[in-house]
């Protein structure tokens, strides 16, 4: 009689206990923590269905057997009424084919299960209370067909503007509003059911809200804008913005390809974009686009193209000799790199019919050059054209008529090439070099072998694949505990089920690093070998002792065996390997290899900082930049271009925490500390600090480092950044005591075959060429001067 669970109480767990009632049928109760008259009413039905004493106190008999019915009837083989409305609900909101009656069977489990992994629950397959008040939300929502509510209004809005439209905006949700939102369901790959649950609205709201609309601005937009211009969708001009304009071209995109017409860029949108440009412009791509490629490559001197929307192997062809011939990545698929550099061609202001007053400057030098006879005006005539065609002839330059960037350098010959002799021939320089670490990255694909008879082999549950993630629980929602790679070693408990993958729902309970994890069966070998060398062991390239060697194998390591042989077993192992003679031949030749590798890093592009900045478009804080890139290359004897590319690299593109400024301060003790907002009050001297090259930022804590290097540097500004950062630039990179001031002489140092040297790679001069020579080829006219 002393129960708090009685008429006229309240009590918290009065909450849990009216919610299972309602569960189980005995319902309409409201879910308080008070227990009121008809909260009593319904207990004295529940005692007396199940023979307890009538008293309408939820005494611990009670209690009990509230539980009790409830366990039982929402799990697999349970029986009871209220599976019925259970049934009912899951087939109504998308989770259906259930035959409905009171039998909770394996087909209702398994439904059951799918809804609570969609609806981000724990997925046991067993309808708990947090499972039965989801689904009567979802089922009881007011944006379902018949209902009437004011947020209907901002739904059907939001629907018209995605593109799932004409529909009539009012407060009741009728059947076209179930249509369409089964429209915009099925589309974004949710449950089909037309209810507008929490995940179609958060779809929604997604989507309202991407930044790839008309009125925002947004730097992915220069590569999709760069894309619809070129499949025809043209003449949006390239920035940042995303005006009405564009809206109007992403509009006619989305109708021509027949997806939803709604002007904003979504990821189906955006991939489409993609594909559509990936696809149609390589062999055997077919477009009214590649119509315009075709006439752009015959004006231009890579010609006698027919002219049709198909993209042919000729077509292919002449778009890989034109990436040859500008320096671009040669692959004959013409990518947004090749349309940039055909329609800067194209629209070049030195060509027939267009004025310019850099024209007389030209016409005088063609003069001169013996290429005679210009009337020397602005004008660019078709006399001059002839001309121009004839210089091209003779220097083996594209016949276009067209002054383009490799036309204009030969005209004004901007060129420097010198020649250092360091008195050591190819062949003693190579030599010393095979006695220090190179390494090669050339065969990482290639399989690798050990002698059988130096290992011993044990089996051992291992990770398949790099990047493998380790959860806490079978399912992919935000669970994640460790990121391994292939080889890893577990210890498999048991067996489970878990969410579907790759066509599977078995996943493996693990051991792991002293955890309990889960990993699906598909990226793990429970069979795996592990081979542990018995002495210092030789890698080889293949299943001979003469084999070339990729590496040595100290005693005692332990590797992962691919495939178990009798006198040799191929072996996973690692990307950088040792190159054989004549691949590191292959690069410390100094006349092989793109001649980028031997431009002089100290020497100046001679560009205007507008050039430059035109190359900084969509690099972060970096932008607009160009003039200190300029000012610290000057005081510094270093190559603005390749100053760009360091700090490109060293800020992701100008998006580094300590590219974009960090605020450091002085403590009590006149220590310098990063500002937080726990800290600030206490802190003095307070500046931004910019740090553009990453310098001082050692490995283990390189934000607090780089930051606090700045502040001693006096870094306040993004321009005193990068003048300052040049300076440690030039000292440490380039004007050293051997002077290594081109790619080719930090990778080999000529002048000290050996030391010191920037890496072991042996293509990585060649590798580094591809940035700055790609930045190169954007500029106009710049200075080169390659030292070889």
């Amino acid at each position: 009689y002393n129960s708090p669970l009685q008429l006229g109480k309240t009590h918290n767990d009065m909450i849990q206990i009216k919610q299972k009632l309602n569960h189980l049928g005995y319902g309409n109760i409201s879910v308080t923590t008070l227990f009121g008259s008809f909260t009593e009413q319904r207990i004295i039905k529940f005692q007396k269905d199940y023979n307890l004493p009538s008293s309408g106190i939820i005494d611990t008999e009670t209690l009990n057997k509230i539980n009790s019915v409830f366990n039982s009837a929402f799990q697999r083989n349970g029986r009871h009424s209220s599976v019925i409305d259970l049934k009912n609900k899951l087939n109504k909101i998308g989770f259906g084919g259930i035959t409905v009656t009171g039998l909770y069977g394996s087909f209702t489990g398994r439904r059951v299960r799918e809804f609570q992994q969609y609806y981000g629950l724990t997925a046991t397959g067993k309808a708990d209370l947090q499972t039965l008040n989801m689904l009567n939300d979802i089922s009881s929502s007011p944006f379902q067909e018949g209902k009437h509510h004011e947020d209907t209004i901002t739904l059907k809005s939001n629907l018209n503007r995605l593109g799932f439209g004409n529909i009539t905006v009012t407060r009741l949700y009728g059947s076209f509003t179930v249509k369409k939102v089964k429209d915009f369901q099925k589309y974004y790959g949710l449950n089909v059911n037309g209810i507008a649950d929490e995940p179609t609205l958060r779809k929604i709201d997604e989507l309202i809200s991407s930044p790839l609309q008309v009125g925002k601005q947004d730097n992915a937009l220069i590569e999709l804008k760069h894309k619809l211009n070129n499949l025809g969708y043209g003449n949006i001009t390239v920035t940042t913005l995303f005006g009405s304009f564009t809206e109007k071209k992403v509009k006619d995109f989305q109708k021509d390809v027949g997806i939803p017409v709604s002007g904003i860029i979504d990821t189906i949108t955006q991939s489409k974009i993609n594909e559509t440009f990936s696809t149609v412009f390589q062999q055997g791509g077919r477009h009214a686009s590649v119509i315009d490629l075709k006439h752009g490559l015959n004006k231009i001197g890579f010609g006698k193209i027919t002219i049709t929307d198909l993209y042919g192997s000729f077509t292919k062809r002449q778009v890989t000799r034109f990436q040859e011939t500008y320096g671009l990545q040669v692959t004959g698929q013409a990518d947004i790199q090749t349309f940039e550099k055909l329609n800067s061609i194209l629209s070049s202001p030195y060509q027939k019919g267009k004025r310019h007053n850099d024209m007389i400057e030209l016409k005088t030098r063609l003069n001169g050059l013996g290429y005679g006879n210009i009337s020397l005006t602005t004008l660019f005539g078709s006399f001059t054209e002839q001309q121009v065609k004839k210089f091209q002839r003779d220097n083996k330059l594209p016949v276009s008529g067209i002054i383009d960037n490799l036309t204009y350098d030969k005209i004004f010959q901007r060129l420097s090439i010198t020649y250092t002799n360091y008195e050591v021939s190819l062949e003693q320089a190579l030599e010393t070099q095979m006695k220090q670490l190179q390494q090669t990255d050339k065969y990482r694909s290639h399989s690798a072998y050990v002698s059988a008879g130096y290992v011993e082999i044990t089996e051992q549950a291992v990770i398949k694949g790099n990047g493998v993630r380790l959860r806490t629980a079978a399912n992919f929602n935000d669970n994640i505990s460790e990121t391994v790679n292939s080889g890893t070693k577990i210890t498999i408990l048991e067996d489970v089920t878990g969410a579907l993958y790759a066509g599977s729902t078995k996943w493996y309970k693990i051991s792991y690093n002293n955890k309990t994890l889960y990993v699906h069966s598909s990226l793990a070998n429970p069979n795996g070998l592990i081979a542990k060398t018995t002495a210092n062991l030789n890698v080889r390239a293949s299943e001979s002792a003469n084999g070339h060697i990729y590496g040595v194998l100290p005693k005692g390591t332990e590797v992962n065996i691919i495939k178990r042989g009798s006198n040799w077993h191929e072996i996973s192992y690692e990307t950088w390997r040792n190159p054989t003679k004549s691949d590191v031949e292959a690069y410390i030749d100094p006349n092989k290899n793109d001649e980028y590798q031997h431009l002089v890093l100290s020497a100046s592009a001679d560009v205007s900082a507008n050039q430059l900045n035109n190359i900084l478009i969509g690099k972060g804080i970096l932008v607009g930049l160009g003039q200190a890139f300029i000012d610290g290359g000057k005081a510094n004897s270093v190559n603005e271009v390749y100053l760009i590319s360091h700090a490109l690299l060293e800020t992701g593109h100008g998006t580094s925490r300590l590219a974009k400024g960090i605020e450091v301060g002085k403590n009590k003790s006149g220590k310098l500390v990063l500002v937080t907002t726990s800290n600030r009050s206490s802190l003095t001297a307070i500046r931004t600090t910019y740090n553009m090259f990453g310098i001082g930022a050692d490995d283990d804590d390189p934000t607090r480092l780089g930051a606090i290097r700045a502040y001693e540097e006096g870094w306040f500004t993004p321009e005193k950044a990068i003048i300052g950062g040049a300076k440690f630039i030039g000292e440490r990179y380039i004007h050293n005591a051997y002077q290594q001031n081109t790619l080719y002489k930090m990778r080999w140092n000529p002048a000290n075959p050996g030391y010191p040297q920037y890496a072991t790679d042996i293509a990585w001069a060649v590798k580094q060429v591809t940035e700055i020579k790609k930045m190169y080829n954007a500029l106009t006219n710049p200075f080169l001067h390659f030292d070889i």
